[in-house]
This record gives structure tokens, C-alpha cells and sequence, in this order.
């Protein structure tokens, strides 16, 4: 099957070679294959992430400005929204909800190949591990293209994009995203685009089924407080240990691959050690983000 193998290939790569996912007569699945070609050359993420990561705040702002209307407060001083505020409050509802269902979808379809391929090959006679190294290094691309795992890896790819909306409604509320939510929604852009055009099973299994799984609850937290739930507010702490927890089991279960000869080529092999580095610098983050938001302010409190 033809997909970017060298590092070389990675800018010189013939993309209208690149095998993708093949039509089989459902709507939807098919659909969503027409867009692929479109975010396959390596240009279309780089360009992304540039106007994500330095365009976002000055033209976020520039329609802050167009739209928003003058504050109007109450006699004791509290801003009232106004309808430039509550339609983003909807777009944050809309937004929160559109990937809830999405992830969702992804999770179970995701869970249904990973759990039907590990029981095909436990049953012709393989260990437990035996069968996931076997997954994992997906020799003939027997996930990727026989059970159709390239598709859903493709799309989540694509649903990264989609994703930037977090960062532009923060910035259209006047606010600052940290540096945590900027620098994940710039990396992971390019690593999903990396796994898409090398065909990498190992990391698009892991992060599709993992990231899709955590991005359910996720968004399903952030549509509910979004709807003043706010009892839900107690459980942000745990969707943050949720999160800690899938980068470790991620980076647990892609590291047997530098260790299994031909499991890899090169371009897969710098794929991974790509998500490797930046998760490892993720993990970072997200601790320092859960000491300022969770550890200190609870130590003050005492």
C-alpha cells in the first residue's frame, strides 16, 4: 500500500499516490473519504498550525471587536450578556455537544474493530501480548485496510482541526487560553498527520481509541456546565487525572514497538518518537496546570 516510509518522503511524497480508505457503499463513510485528498499534503497542517498558533489571537479579537456590543450592567455593577455573549454561549453549547456525539461515535466504532481484531488473533492461537504487539505493527496493514482502521484515524485527524474552535471561543469571550490548550491543538494537528500519511496502526490505534474515549467525557462536561450544571465543576479534577492517565497508557503500549524488528519503518518510527517527546512535554503541562488550578489553591484554602 502506498504511504509516506522515509523522512524525505515526508515533503516529497507523491500525494496522489497515497492509498486511502477504499469506498464500501455507505454514505457517510464515503462522504467523509472525498475530503481526505484535501488534508493529505504536508503544507495543509503546517499552514494550519502557523495561522492557528499566530493568527488566532489578532483575528479572534478583530471579530470580538465587529460584534461585540457595549457591556451593560446591572445596578450592582455585574455585566449582563448581551446577545453577542449569550449566541457565543450557544456556539460553545453547539460546539461542546457536535464533538461529545462525534467522539463518541469514534470511541465505540474504534473499540469495536480493537476488540474484534484482538479476539481474531487471540483465537488462531496467540498470547494476550503476542496479539497486541501483532496489532500494533499491523503487518499487510491488516487493521489499517482489511477492518478499516485507516478511516477512523483519517477523520479524528481531521476532527483536529475542528477542534482549534475551543481556543477561537475563549479568545472571542476576551479571554487567554493557556499555554496548555495552545500547544496541544498545534502539536496534535501534526502528529495525526504524521499517522495518517505513514499508515502508523500503533499510535493511531492508541490515540484515536484513547483520545476519543477521553474527548466523550470531556466535551459531555463542558456542554454540561455550559448549561450552568455547575454541581459538575467538582469533577474537573478527575477529567484531568483521566487525562494524565491515557498519555501514560498511550506512550506504555507504542514504546514495545521500537523493540519489535520491522514493526516500523522510518517514517512511522519518527512518528512515534514524535508523540513520545510530545506527550512527555504534555504531561508537563498538564501537571503544572493541575497544581495551579487544584493542588495550591486547595493548600491556600487550608
Amino acid at each position: 500500500m502506498s504511504a509516506v516510509t522515509t523522512l524525505r518522503e515526508y515533503w516529497s511524497f507523491d500525494w496522489s499516490k497515497l492509498a486511502r480508505v477504499k469506498p464500501n457503499g455507505d454514505a457517510l463513510h464515503d462522504g467523509l473519504a472525498e475530503y481526505y485528498p484535501m488534508f493529505d499534503p504536508f503544507y495543509v497542517p503546517v499552514l494550519a498550525v502557523l495561522f492557528y498558533w499566530f493568527l488566532s489571537d489578532p483575528v479572534m479579537l478583530f471579530i470580538r471587536s465587529m460584534l461585540n456590543g457595549a457591556d451593560i450592567k446591572d445596578k450592582n455593577g455585574k455585566k449582563i450578556k448581551n446577545g453577542f455573549d449569550q449566541g457565543l454561549s450557544l456556539v460553545t453549547i453547539v460546539h461542546s455537544l457536535a464533538l461529545t456525539i462525534y467522539s463518541g461515535w469514534t470511541f465505540m466504532n474504534a473499540f469495536r474493530i480493537t476488540t474484534s481484531v484482538y479476539a481474531e488473533f487471540t483465537a488462531s492461537g496467540l498470547g494476550g501480548w503476542a496479539a497486541f504487539i501483532k496489532m500494533s505493527c499491523d503487518a499487510n496493514e491488516h487493521i489499517w485496510t482489511k477492518h478499516d482502521f485507516g478511516f477512523w484515524v483519517n477523520h479524528f485527524y481531521i476532527s483536529k482541526f475542528w477542534e482549534f474552535l475551543d481556543t477561537w471561543i475563549i479568545l472571542l469571550k476576551g479571554k487567554k487560553p493557556i499555554l496548555l490548550q495552545t500547544y496541544h491543538h498545534a502539536g496534535v494537528v501534526m502528529l495525526m498527520w504524521m499517522f495518517t500519511v505513514t499508515h502508523n496502526t500503533a499510535c493511531g490505534m492508541m490515540i484515536t481509541f484513547l483520545n476519543s474515549g477521553i474527548h466523550t467525557i470531556m466535551y459531555a462536561y463542558f456542554t454540561l456546565t455550559a448549561l450552568e450544571f455547575k454541581f459538575l465543576y467538582k469533577f474537573k479534577p478527575l477529567i484531568t487525572s483521566m487525562q494524565l492517565i491515557q498519555f501514560l497508557v498511550g506512550i506504555s503500549f507504542t514504546v514495545p514497538t521500537y523493540f519489535t524488528p520491522g514493526c516500523n519503518n522510518d517514517a512511522q518510527f519518527w512518528g512515534t518518537v514524535g508523540i513520545h517527546v510530545y506527550t512527555v512535554i504534555l504531561i508537563g503541562l498538564f501537571l503544572d496546570f493541575a497544581n495551579k488550578a487544584y493542588v495550591k489553591p486547595k493548600a491556600k484554602a487550608n
